[in-house]
């Protein structure tokens, strides 16, 4: 597994490696705590105004996993994601936007 995550939350990661991250959320500036019915998706898109993502995961609570299936068929580059929460009573907040997740090529 080989990955970075820099200082701007940019992702670079090798094509078809598994991926494991947690994004804690804060509001108002208080760590806040998911509660039953809150859902955290975590989105690709290889352009910001694509209609759909080329990635689209639901999050185990704050920690979210790709497998090597959800990069293996992507071409290298740089693309977009972003990391959102619907709350139970259907709010919903980005809290991670439109940040780089980059992926590298493996040596074979």
């Amino acid at each position: 597994m080989a990955y970075s995550i820099d200082t701007n939350d940019s992702i670079t990661l090798t094509r078809g490696d598994s991926f494991f991250c947690e994004f804690p959320l804060y509001l108002n500036g208080e760590a806040y705590e998911l509660q039953e019915g809150d859902q955290v998706r975590f989105a690709v898109k290889a352009d910001w105004d694509d209609t759909e993502p080329c990635i689209c995961k639901q999050c185990d609570g704050y920690m979210l996993q790709l497998d090597p299936d959800d990069t293996k068929m992507l071409e290298f580059g740089k693309y977009w994601y972003d990391v959102e929460i619907t709350f139970a009573d259907g709010t919903v907040i980005t809290y991670i936007i439109k940040k780089r997740f980059i992926l590298d090529e493996e040596v074979h």
